[in-house]
C-alpha cells in the first residue's frame, strides 16, 4: 500500500469513527479481533512494535509499517501529538 493510499485510509476512518489512536487500544482492538488494518510510525518503539505484530500475526490483522515519523501520523489523524500506532476497525 502506498503512502497516499495510507493516508486516504487513514482520513476515511477517522470521518467514519473507525479508527482507533494509541498503543492501548490498537493491541486491546487487536486481540479482540476488532482491528482490520494497523498502522505503526517509523520511530515506533521496537517493545511496542514487536508487542503489537506478534498479536497481529496471532489475529490475522495487516500490519502497515508507515514511512514517516509519530508527528506525521499525528498531523494525519488531527491530533496535536505524536501517535505511534492507530488502527482501522472492522
Amino acid at each position: 500500500m502506498t503512502e497516499k493510499n495510507v493516508d486516504a485510509v487513514i482520513k476515511t476512518a477517522l470521518t467514519t469513527d473507525k479508527l482507533l489512536i494509541g498503543t492501548n487500544k490498537v493491541l486491546k482492538a487487536v486481540k479482540l479481533g476488532k482491528a482490520e488494518i494497523v498502522v505503526l510510525a517509523s520511530n515506533c518503539s521496537d517493545l511496542i512494535r514487536n508487542d503489537i505484530m506478534s498479536s497481529a500475526k496471532l489475529s490475522g490483522v495487516e500490519i502497515i509499517n508507515y514511512e514517516k515519523n509519530a508527528r506525521n501520523l499525528g498531523a494525519i489523524c488531527k491530533k496535536e501529538f505524536t501517535v505511534v500506532s492507530v488502527c482501522t476497525l472492522k
